[in-house]
């Protein structure tokens, strides 16, 4: 029940187990809609949720994904291992 959290260094590969499409962005998002939340299994049991960056393509449940970066609390995932 805390509102600090610090993300630590582990697997970067996972499994896609949910994702959304937000079409218009809340206020105060930065990222720019169309965009991808999504919620990926990590190799090590841990779920934790993120942003998809896949380009052109679609996300498919139960690929593979990959952490691309960590940009302040946010993960993003790509579909790709050299994104």
């Amino acid at each position: 029940m805390h509102d600090e959290f610090e993300l630590g260094s582990g697997s970067t590969q996972g499994v896609l187990i949910s994702f959304t499409t937000i079409r218009r962005a809340p206020a105060g998002i930065s990222l720019t809609s169309p965009y991808h939340v999504c919620v990926v299994e990590m190799t090590n049991g841990l779920r934790v949720t993120g942003v998809l960056e896949f380009g052109d393509s679609e996300p498919e449940l139960g690929q593979s994904v990959y952490e691309l970066r960590q940009d302040g609390m946010q993960i993003h995932f790509s579909n790709s291992p050299s994104h």
